[in-house]
């Protein structure tokens, strides 16, 4: 009798320890800080979005995407201004979209620009694409950048177009992380010398790889990869000139403003519906 007590008691501690194994397996780990983080900028959206899509917006902040916001970037575009000259007598010059070679003209750099420049863009709501990447989308809302050029005695002002400007968009480069990501932007902005009108509409594409950050600061990489084709205008003196980004740095960039749940936008997988766009980096010259 007693070795059978024995036998029922060691049953019930072993039973109890495993009740309390269970007990512990099924108590939900503590938010972590981060955790918190996260569920304070979901909250407001909860109300707004479906389930599915709230379960979506908080991996990609749990990955470091950020809720929508306004964010204003100060950067430098170094631009070389290239002088074009036809081949011979009564030679073609190129198209906006033209390399000089193509036509059998020449250019030669004929000094290079730095642009002081500054952006307010506005992010919508983080989801992730097909692959479980994080995924935000962008509209530039302002930018102008500016230079003065000592060769041709011009003040040069880019400054955004009026129209409505398309999404860019932050795609993180792998599932695991939001980071790095690429920045594709794209815009369309006019051209202006001594305040005249130059060029209209020309459509700008930059990429940049490898940013680590939302928004972009001064240690975030170059942008180094642009549009195919360029803005040109006629000089009295020189010719045609056309102006070759090579390289956008950033200086600083930081959020002004959160984005209320009922005014921000949702995002949209630019790369499954945008056509192919060629984008190419600049050969040096």
């Amino acid at each position: 009798m007693k070795r059978l007590l024995h036998i029922v008691s060691i049953g019930s501690l072993v039973f109890i320890a495993n009740l309390a194994t269970i007990a512990r397996a099924q108590t939900p780990p503590k938010p972590t800080p981060a955790d918190e983080a996260v569920r304070r900028q979901v909250a407001p959206f909860e109300k707004i979005l479906p389930a599915a899509e709230v379960q979506a917006m908080t991996k990609a902040l749990a990955k470091g995407h950020l809720a929508p916001g306004i964010d204003i970037v100060h950067h430098i575009l170094k631009v070389d201004v290239l002088q074009i000259q036809p081949g011979k007598k009564g030679g073609a010059l190129p198209t906006e979209c033209q390399e000089p070679e193509d036509v059998g003209a020449t250019a030669h750099v004929l000094e290079t620009l730095d642009f002081e420049g500054r952006m307010a863009l506005e992010r919508t709501i983080p989801t992730l694409d097909k692959q479980n990447r994080a995924l935000t989308n962008f509209r530039v809302l302002t930018w102008q950048a500016t230079s003065f050029s000592q060769k041709m005695q011009v003040d040069i002002l880019y400054i955004l177009s009026q129209d409505k400007q398309e999404m860019g968009e932050i795609r993180a480069a792998q599932e695991a992380t939001g980071f790095p990501a690429d920045f594709t932007f794209d815009l369309t902005f006019d051209a202006r010398a001594n305040n005249k009108t130059v060029v209209m509409r020309h459509h700008g594409m930059p990429k940049g790889h490898n940013f680590t950050s939302i928004p972009p600061t001064l240690t975030s990489p170059a942008i180094s990869q642009f549009e195919a084709c360029y803005v040109q205008m006629n000089h009295p003196q020189f010719g045609l000139i056309r102006f070759v980004p090579k390289e956008c740095n950033d200086k600083s960039g930081v959020t002004a403003s959160p984005i209320p749940p009922e005014r921000a936008e949702k995002t949209i997988d630019l790369g499954a519906i945008r056509k192919d766009i060629t984008i190419k980096k600049k050969k040096p010259r």
